[in-house]
């Protein structure tokens, strides 16, 4: 018999969402409690199977693009360098505030993942 990990005590969020699951993935029971909607444009959308929208668990912004990039492979190196640090031409922004990887993410935050655009005249 499964049975799942405690649930650590935690009030409801503000709108009246509720905490986050957990699931059973291959190493154990997986999930911090926290789901977020991660934003995609070209060219992360296109390679993330074409999905705009992606539902995330994770506690930080660090552990949701690293869940990300291990549910999409074809992202890898795209958003996190060889060190797992989101590279530098990119900005993540959570709730509309540009933040860093160590920021916290709440339940239903969204998180728009944003590469820079470069180039132009020679």
């Amino acid at each position: 018999m499964v049975t799942a990990p405690p649930r650590p005590a935690r009030a409801m969020g503000s709108a009246g969402s509720s905490p986050g699951t957990f699931r059973r993935g291959r190493d154990g029971w997986i999930g911090s409690g926290t789901v977020a909607t991660v934003m995609l444009r070209a060219p992360l959308k296109d390679l993330a199977g074409g999905n705009r929208e992606v539902s995330i668990d994770g506690a930080s912004v660090g552990e949701v693009l690293r869940e990300l990039e291990r549910r999409h492979p074809r992202l890898s190196g795209w958003v996190l360098d060889e060190h797992g640090h989101v590279r530098r031409h990119v900005n993540v922004f959570v709730n509309g505030e540009r933040v860093r990887e160590d920021a916290s993410v709440e339940a239903g935050a969204t998180v728009h993942v944003l590469p820079s655009i470069s180039g132009g005249w020679r």
